[in-house]
């Protein structure tokens, strides 16, 4: 069986990634991933190919980017039923602990947490595991701390409460080249509700690649998380997005507010006051009181400009990561263009109806966003909350 383990430090992490208007080098990370998820093409794991999927830059500022993908629409898994932000983890429900061992492409493994390899690169089973699927919570790790120096310092520290895997596996259904989903600790069957940890491990995994075409984003329950087991998203897109470079405003600390933008959102950076770990602390921060309040939310963490009211223009790279405050939707998901989540937020449209492709206008595409922000007011409020708050 292949060797399912990538092992990483802080040295595979790349700060600096090539323009856009230079040809990236693949990293090591890159090399594997993409080769195993063509390879998961070629052997038919997936229940669509992309061969037909259509781009298209649409007219305005905001630089939109629409993708026809309509057997997304038809052809993706049933979305679960969501009620609540606190939904618990049902076992009986469709979870990944339950998928196809072809799916799997990678076990990341934080050099600071690789102990106990599985004989044969198994991923779900081991001596940890409850017949469930689940994990056994009195089985507990420790770990050795690593000690770095600037951003990355702190960049492979964790705290992790048991074996559990942190497993990166195709989307099925996916939404455009190397669609994979990152699952953190997925023996511990988590509800979908962002933790430091796997949010830490999402930003690790985004530093791994070479490439500003990669992204990786998240849902919460209510901000059209399909899947009521913690996962975030991942996938290339070759374009540029008005999100990585649009102009910031200082709320409090290390947290920013968008300007200019059609929903209103926070935002963090990489750089030398916050390093990876402070990073994924200031993220969670502010999910975990979206959260506790019952705001639904969504993360998007992207390569992009310094933060700051002049970003359009300014030189440098940094890791952006936004997180979106909006409106809560729960039910079915059933716009005939595209419903508003996490992709949409950041200016990448997937498109589901012919109609609605040809038909598409920036100004329309900025109502429907605007629909699901939260009111002025109401961000207003929730600044002050974020004011209070210890990053």
């Amino acid at each position: 069986m292949e060797e399912l383990q990538f092992k990483y430090s802080n040295s595979d992490f790349i700060l600096r990634t090539p323009s856009w208007q230079n040809p990236s080098t693949k990293s090591k990370f890159d090399s594997v991933l993409m080769g195993r998820w063509d390879n998961a093409v070629t052997n038919g794991c997936f229940r669509y190919t992309l061969d037909d999927l259509q781009t298209k830059l649409i007219p305005g500022p905001m630089k939109y980017i629409a993708q026809l993908n309509l057997k997304r629409a038809s052809d993706r898994r049933k979305p679960q039923e969501m009620l609540s932000l606190s939904q618990p983890f049902n076992p009986n429900k469709f979870n990944f602990t339950k998928i196809n061992d072809k799916e799997i492409l990678i076990e990341l493994c934080p050099d600071s947490s690789i102990k106990n390899k599985d004989k044969g690169g198994a991923i779900v089973a081991n001596d940890s595991i409850t017949s469930n699927g689940c994990a056994n919570p009195n089985t507990a790790a420790t770990e050795e701390e690593s000690e770095e120096n600037g951003v990355l310092e702190g960049a492979v520290k964790r705290q992790k409460t048991t074996n559990s895997k942190h497993v990166v596996i195709i989307n099925v259904s996916p939404l455009e080249y190397c669609n994979i989903l990152l699952v953190p600790n997925i023996q511990d069957c988590l509800p979908q509700m962002f933790t430091q940890e796997g949010i830490q491990v999402a930003l690790e995994m985004l530093l791994l690649s070479s490439r500003r075409s990669f992204r990786v984003c998240g849902n919460s329950l209510g901000a059209f998380a399909s899947v009521n087991h913690l996962h975030f998203h991942a996938y290339h897109l070759n374009y540029e997005l008005k999100i990585e470079t649009v102009p910031t405003k200082l709320v409090h600390g290390p947290c920013h507010e968008l300007l200019d933008w059609p929903a209103r959102g926070f935002i963090f950076q990489l750089d030398e006051a916050t390093n990876v770990q402070k990073l994924a602390r200031c993220i969670y921060t502010v999910a975990n009181h979206l959260h506790s309040n019952e705001i639904a939310h969504n993360i998007f963490l992207t390569r992009g400009a310094p933060l700051g009211s002049e970003a359009d223009g300014l030189q440098g790279e940094t890791v952006r990561a936004i997180i979106w405050p909006r409106k809560s939707c729960f039910g079915a998901k059933t716009d005939e263009v595209f419903n508003v989540a996490v992709c949409e937020l950041a200016g990448h449209l997937p498109i589901y109806s012919r109609e609605g492709y040809a038909n598409l206008t920036e100004e329309w595409t900025i109502g429907h966003v605007n629909e699901v922000s939260l009111s002025e007011q109401s961000f207003d409020v929730l600044k002050e909350d974020i004011k209070k708050l210890q990053f």
